[in-house]
């Protein structure tokens, strides 16, 4: 049937993935009743946007399915970059932080949130060695813009 998916929660989020493709995002603390869908949203919070991320990579390793999706991240009073990336992803060694303005402050987060790294981008181009970091799903965030990236 067209309701059929699979769902992921953790204590403040349900991510429920359809068979037919689509997802949809409830902050079950505000929305109990799974009315809002926040996916519907032109961009998520930070916090939304975190908890999706890390719900949507607990669901495709546990049964596999689509890639999730790329959410827009807005923070009030944040202004928007746009052409930025890291590369590569996965990565290995060394991550590559591209196109991302002289002076941002940014900081990496692992999937629980743990601040790991910060600073502020001294050029355009930057790098970070994370051969050392374990395995995982991390989240580059500079200003209230940010991308998930996998160390294997």
């Amino acid at each position: 049937t067209p309701d059929d998916g699979k769902t992921m929660r953790n204590g403040l989020y349900k991510l429920i993935r359809f068979d037919d493709g689509h997802e949809e995002l409830y902050r079950l603390e505000d929305d109990p009743n799974e009315q809002n869908d926040l996916l519907l949203l032109p961009s998520l919070n930070l916090e939304a946007a975190s908890n999706y991320t890390y719900l949507c990579g607990e669901l495709q390793q546990l049964v596999g399915g689509s890639s999730c999706l790329s959410v827009a991240v807005n923070e009030p009073g944040v202004l928007l970059e746009k052409n930025w990336h890291i590369q590569p992803n996965p990565v290995n060694t060394i991550l590559s932080v591209v196109n991302l303005s002289e002076g941002r402050l940014w900081s990496v987060r692992n999937l629980v949130g743990q601040e790991l790294l910060r600073g502020i981008s001294s050029a355009a181009t930057f790098d970070l060695d994370v051969r050392n970091w374990p395995n995982g799903v991390y989240y580059f965030q500079a200003e209230g813009i940010g991308k998930c990236w996998v160390k294997n």
